[in-house]
């Protein structure tokens, strides 16, 4: 479990031009919780830097039973060069995560990533969004086998490149629509510590999916989705490389008050060689209620196959809860439970 609280820091407000309209005052504003100013840096481009700073308590580090437990200090400075045109943006932006673990300084980590992104308007009901990014991270998992020696969180570099189409077309006579999208991603990861044993998880993932969701209500959509999925590991030598194909059925909340997806169907995963078929339930939610502009609440739950590459490892069935509370208490400070 882990319970952290922090602040964040940025320009209190963006740096209005010469002549511009006063601004409405403070007390008339329902600005969402920590949202950072900028900087006008010429035609209609901004530099929105950030700094959020976090302090908490981890009571076990590496998963294990009566594991290590120990105090954090986390800090996420983070720089953005965006352009807003109508509903078109453009975006470069790095982010950091520099965590010290007091009680185990072994576990601290420093990952950094570099990324773009976009919105192209295609026409009036059709667009393209883009993301691209580059990291130079860390496992967030150091070391689950107690018998095993501590080492330091593995350290690895990974690229990601993904597209989104989307298609709206023109609504009926009772204002409801169809939605379509189609999204292929690729990503690459490769370790750079701990080669004898890390080569194992470089892995190599092509995705490709295809939604078709219906309006049921202003602020409803529920549809159909489906994804093929190519992974392989270059160095593991225990045949892990596979094909996964999904089958959901979706149900969005559009942003508001409430907001939200789930997804619920079916995942099977047919390896190259040796190890049989699988077949499993698969889903995965998420929920967010923003009770006032200061509060939010987040709930999630996940369950699918995953491979957990490496010496005598094989594909397991993972399931995972989380809840998540973030609150502001000024302008300056908030805290959140996670």
């Amino acid at each position: 479990m882990v319970a952290c609280c922090g602040g964040g820091a940025a320009l209190a407000a963006p740096i209005e031009p010469p002549g511009a309209a006063p601004a409405v005052p403070p007390v008339a504003l329902e600005a969402p919780a920590f949202t950072p100013g900028h900087w006008a840096v010429g035609d209609g481009w901004q530099l929105q830097p950030q700094w959020l700073v976090a302090m908490g308590h981890n009571s076990n580090l590496r998963q294990q039973p009566d594991g290590v437990e120990s105090p954090f200090l986390a800090v996420f400075p983070g720089l953005t060069l965006q352009r807003q045109q109508g509903s078109e943006r453009q975006a470069l932006a790095w982010r950091s995560e520099a965590t010290h673990f007091g009680d185990s300084p072994v576990d601290s980590t420093l990952n950094t990533e570099l990324s773009t992104d976009g919105l192209l308007l295609l026409g009036e009901r059709s667009a393209l969004a883009w993301r691209g990014a580059w990291q130079v991270w860390h496992d967030s998992v150091t070391q689950s086998d107690a018998s095993q020696p501590v080492a330091p969180p593995d350290r690895y570099h990974a690229l990601a490149l993904g597209l989104v189409a989307r298609l709206d077309p023109e609504a009926g006579a009772d204002g409801l629509g169809w939605r379509l999208e189609a999204e292929p991603t690729w990503s690459r990861k490769r370790y750079r510590t701990r080669r004898e044993v890390t080569t194992l998880a470089d892995a190599d993932v092509q995705d490709l999916s295809a939604r078709v969701l219906r309006s049921i209500a202003p602020e409803r959509r529920l549809g159909l989705e489906l994804r093929a999925s190519r992974l392989r590991y270059p160095g593991n030598y225990q045949s892990l490389d596979h094909r996964d194909g999904y089958a959901w059925a979706v149900l969005q909340w559009e942003p508001g008050e409430w907001s939200g997806r789930a997804r619920l169907g079916a995942q099977q995963r047919s390896f190259d060689r040796l190890r049989p078929r699988q077949r499993l339930l698969n889903g995965d939610g998420e929920l967010q209620w923003q009770a006032t502009p200061d509060r939010l609440l987040e709930l999630g739950w996940q369950r699918g196959a995953s491979d957990v590459p490496g010496d005598g490892a094989d594909a397991v069935v993972a399931r995972r809860l989380s809840a998540a509370w973030t609150e502001r208490w000024g302008a300056e400070i908030g805290r959140a439970h996670v």
